[in-house]
């Protein structure tokens, strides 16, 4: 699942950023999840879960979502964490939200990944 299609026909304003959400997720490889790196996200994949980090195509803008296939169903993980930890990352900081989710998702990893924990959790917001 990508937000966006790849065309190779341009650069896109977040070619940094999608590196540094390669780096910041190599314990999701480490754990078997395959990255696949679009124009506008960066997924990683992995028995029916995606973690996606989205940039906006036309603001410098970044969320990231969780996935399951099987339910066909999408949690927000900076909610999450904002709900849940009280941890607020600002989008428009690209950077810094990179690096401060990709950390939550990392400590948090079993709960993230868990459809019943991000269901719960979309009910308190």
């Amino acid at each position: 699942m990508s937000f966006w299609k790849k065309d190779t026909n341009y650069t896109t304003w977040c070619e940094k950023e999608k590196e540094i959400a390669v780096f910041c997720g190599q314990f999701l490889i480490d754990l078997g999840y395959k990255a696949e790196v679009y124009d506008y996200s960066v997924d990683f994949k992995k028995d029916g879960k995606c973690i996606s980090v989205a940039f906006e195509r036309y603001n410098k803008w970044v969320d990231f979502f969780i996935v399951f296939d099987g339910d066909r169903k999408i949690y927000n993980v900076r909610n999450i964490a904002f709900v849940r930890d009280s941890i607020y990352s600002d989008p428009e900081e690209v950077m810094n939200t990179i690096i401060l989710i990709m950390e939550y998702i990392k400590n948090n990893f079993e709960k993230i990944t868990n459809y019943k924990y991000c269901k719960d959790s979309d009910k308190l917001m």
